[in-house]
């Protein structure tokens, strides 16, 4: 039985990350806004029930300082909720995003430090070189 309701699962995983592919190319075509407003409410309710992939697909829509979505805040508060989810790939994005900081705010050293070396000691190969680099 649990054999079973993991095959569900992974089905179910993999039909949402196809939406939320899908809802990335839309947004980088930049087609029209009530096409991209109807795809992203579908992916907030799937966000809302936990599932990572479709916080980082919003965080990084609404990072985009050179779409009309842009909002560094909604980016940042995506990211937080996966990251604090334990989702390594959120973790590195948001320290990545204090680090760099962003037109509207400044960079975030202490914040971007905290979340890369959390992304590290998770086993993120990237966090660790990006770690190593810095204190070498």
């Amino acid at each position: 039985m649990k054999l079973l309701k993991w095959i569900k699962m992974h089905r179910l995983a993999r039909y949402c990350m196809a939406v939320v592919d899908e809802v990335v190319k839309v947004v980088e075509a930049d087609e029209s806004r009530e096409k991209v407003l109807d795809a992203l409410e579908y992916v907030k309710k799937l966000a809302s029930k936990g599932f990572t992939p479709a916080m980082e697909c919003l965080a990084i829509v609404h990072a985009n300082e050179h779409h009309w979505l842009y909002d560094s805040a909604k980016a940042e508060d995506y990211w937080k909720q996966a990251a604090e989810l334990d989702d390594i790939e959120a973790m590195f994005d948001l320290a990545m995003f204090y680090y760099r900081g962003r037109k509207d705010r400044a960079a975030d050293v202490v914040s971007g430090h905290y979340w890369m070396k959390r992304c590290a000691d998770a086993g993120h190969p990237l966090a660790m070189r990006f770690l190593q680099m810095k204190y070498e």
